[in-house]
């Protein structure tokens, strides 16, 4: 005689208690990892717009360089014009250059007065850092895209207070050289 192999059902589900359990744990790990996550997304924001930034001096002085004209990078007064700061500028005094930025290549006319200037291109604001420099316009100029005025800096960092202002690795310093040339330095530009 053969023996018969009766076979049960068995339930191969989770338990509630199991389930639970692991959704906790992910719970725990989820908002032990959300700081050092938010952290690394502000890190990325400075450092997307400090290539951003360098990218767009690069152009504008490759512009000067190929129009043979001078071509100026400007604060934006968030109507397309150029935001033009009336009064005597301090070493010590910086502005917010977040508010977006302009190239323009700035064409003279001798013959129908003052010179006109048309928009290459338009950066438009950030919300979630901070970019310092001092207000007045940044000028290149051929041949070579010099820049008028000696050295620049353009301090970038996370507009946050949570997260970023104490933090130098949450900071960028763009340098402009008085060659044209441009550079970003990791901290800030006092640090730098």
């Amino acid at each position: 005689m053969q023996p018969r192999y009766v076979s049960k059902l068995t339930n191969t589900g989770f338990m509630l208690l199991e389930l639970l359990c692991v959704l906790a744990l992910l719970g725990a790990l989820a908002v032990t990892a959300a700081p050092a996550m938010r952290a690394w997304l502000v890190r990325d924001q400075v450092e997307m717009q400090a290539q951003a930034l360098l990218a767009t001096l690069a152009y504008a002085r490759g512009e000067a360089i190929r129009r043979a004209m001078r071509v100026t990078l400007c604060r934006d007064d968030g109507h397309g014009h150029c935001c033009i700061n009336h009064k005597p500028l301090l070493a010590t005094e910086r502005s917010h250059w977040a508010h977006g930025y302009l190239v323009l290549a700035e064409f003279s006319s001798q013959l129908t007065g003052p010179s006109r200037a048309q928009i290459l291109r338009m950066h438009p604001p950030s919300e979630a850092v901070t970019i310092q420099s001092v207000s007045a316009p940044l000028s290149f100029t051929p041949p070579a895209g010099q820049i008028i005025g000696g050295f620049r800096s353009f301090e970038i960092g996370a507009r946050t207070t949570a997260f970023g202002l104490r933090d130098d690795r949450a900071h960028r310093c763009v340098r402009v050289a008085a060659g044209g040339r441009s550079r970003i330095l990791n901290g800030r530009c006092a640090a730098a």
